[in-house]
């Protein structure tokens, strides 16, 4: 499938049937999240995998229950970093001098370009700026979900607090972004059968030649 038919293909499923994806399949999106760009290469996210049915049922009010969240292969829950962005960037940093062979003080000026960056947000915004990179991780999730023809559903109305709470990301310095339940759609899914609604390209594309 190229990649046009694929996006035309895939849409947010709504009834999961009870197929199980593959550890490999599951494996090549995960993979595909930790590919993913991001601002500075900070990579503020983390990628909760959840296949315990007890917790998923306890997920399922929270959800304000809609039980894709129980029903689907696997639950990921894309949860952004909120603790102090001097923890984050330290912690790229000894990446970066692991993977590449050099040394903290050789990037010690885009080391600092980088914390003088965050000195100037307030927490909140930090957060934000967290939140917005987690996105770009699921835009490149569903993507990949379609290629492989594998059904995804993103999800960001939740109790946010209470996913915190149930899956303890408060201790990790997390915050849930957004949930996707994944699997393979039921044939009893009417929203499959429908057609896609999308704007024309004229009206979302602007283009300044």
């Amino acid at each position: 499938m190229n990649i046009l038919n694929a996006l035309n293909w895939r849409y947010a499923v709504k009834q999961f049937s009870n197929e199980t994806i593959a550890q490999t399949e599951v494996d090549e999106l995960l993979e595909a999240i930790r590919l993913t760009p991001s601002a500075f290469g900070l990579q503020p996210f983390k990628t909760l995998v959840i296949t315990n049915k007890a917790i998923q049922q306890s997920l399922v009010d929270k959800a304000y229950g809609q039980d894709k969240v129980l029903h689907c292969s696997h639950l990921l829950v894309l949860a952004s970093f909120n603790g102090e962005p001097n923890t984050l960037v330290n912690q790229y940093f000894e990446q970066v001098c692991q993977t590449q062979l050099i040394s903290r003080e050789s990037i010690s000026g885009y080391e600092n370009h980088i914390k003088d960056y965050f000195s100037g947000l307030e927490h909140h915004e930090f957060v934000h700026w967290s939140k917005q990179q987690t996105h770009i991780a699921l835009g490149n999730l569903l993507t990949v979900c379609a290629l492989k023809s594998i059904d995804a559903c993103p999800m960001t109305g939740f109790d946010h607090q209470a996913f915190d709470d149930i899956l303890g990301l408060a201790d990790l310095s997390l915050t849930s972004t957004v949930i996707i339940p994944i699997g393979k759609r039921s044939e009893q899914d009417e929203n499959a059968h429908k057609a896609k609604v999308r704007y024309a390209k004229q009206d979302v594309v602007l283009e300044y030649a």
